[in-house]
């Protein structure tokens, strides 16, 4: 172990959906501390301002990617060019196919970590856990001692996204409670817009000076409850402003989503919603939270979101 820590020219390379970002902050983090400056990490473009700012790495390789084929996710002969030497390779990546096996056949690392049997040191792909602690494991194959817990403060925020933010927040009444709404995902992961509408009605009826800010990408009829003048639609918002404000949120509701995530690590509660992906994996990892799983999103009532609100509520504010 000591001498992979000794590497001169380590690279870890993480290829993922943006949410996955947050979810391997901690491990990310970590692997910067450990390498104190002499870590390349090679990310999707745009993932280093919005997501790692102010990380302590060597340097960010930003790749273009091409979900669409397994096959080309990215172009490992161009990113070999551009790494260079490299005496360690550390994929984060839950996957492995076609560019993976080239760029370890390109660099010929002294040593590589990583969840396929390809890699000198094969860690045990466990989706049994949480997908924050799955990727920790990469770090403990450095370092078994480290704790995820001390990786997992929040994303540093862009200044001029939380100045706008703070500004827009100040017009709301003093003393007032944020709640910042996300419903918008993949479609087996979609809760109807009507029964968010329902859920915000008896929340916002429950706590008289609550706010709710709806951010997505596209509008939603969120606002159209019988309180619906107390939602404000943010749709559109670019990433950075929308960290920003969920950072400043009391209370988050929503789908299994990246700004669940983003949630979790900025320690604001939440009642989030599941269907097809497991909760024990992708749900809240360090914040007072419930969940409200289901076989199918269709399957989830109403009722049961309220009820995890309310429970919720109770253990927070007591009312």
């Amino acid at each position: 172990m000591p001498a992979r820590l000794e590497a001169s020219h380590p690279l870890l390379i993480f290829v993922n959906a943006r949410g996955d970002h947050l979810l391997n902050l901690p491990a990310i983090r970590a692997a910067a501390a450990l390498f104190e400056g002499r870590l390349s990490v090679a990310v999707r473009r745009l993932a280093p301002e919005t997501f790692f700012r102010n990380l302590p790495v060597r340097r960010f390789l930003e790749l273009d990617l091409d979900f669409s084929s397994l096959a080309t996710r990215f172009d490992a002969d161009e990113l070999a060019g551009r790494v260079g030497e490299c005496d360690l390779l550390l994929s984060l990546n839950p996957w492995h196919d076609a560019p993976t096996r080239r760029l370890l056949e390109l660099l010929r690392p002294d040593w590589s970590i990583g969840y396929h049997p390809d890699f000198d040191e094969a860690i045990e792909l466990d989706f049994g856990k949480h997908n924050v602690d799955l990727g920790f494991d990469l770090v403990h194959g450095l370092d078994p001692r480290l704790c995820v817990e001390n990786f997992a403060a929040p994303p540093d925020l862009d200044c001029r996204a939380v100045a706008w933010v703070d500004e827009l927040l100040g017009r709301l009444p003093a003393g007032h409670r944020l709640i910042v709404l996300h419903g918008e995902t993949k479609p087996d992961k979609t809760w109807p817009c009507e029964r968010f509408v329902q859920v915000l009605d008896h929340v916002l009826n429950r706590l008289p000076e609550a706010w709710v800010v709806d951010i997505a990408h596209d509008r939603a009829a969120h606002d159209a409850g019988f309180l619906g003048d107390r939602v404000i639609c943010a749709a559109g918002l670019p990433m950075p402003y929308a960290l920003a404000v969920v950072a400043r949120a009391h209370l988050f509701l929503g789908v299994d989503s990246c700004f669940l995530h983003a949630a979790d690590l900025f320690r604001v509660p939440g009642v989030a919603l599941f269907g097809p992906t497991d909760p024990h994996e992708f749900g809240f990892r360090f914040a007072k939270s419930r969940h409200v799983k289901a076989a199918t999103m269709q399957e989830i009532e109403v009722e049961a979101v309220t009820r995890a609100v309310d429970d919720l509520l109770e253990e927070l504010y007591g009312c």
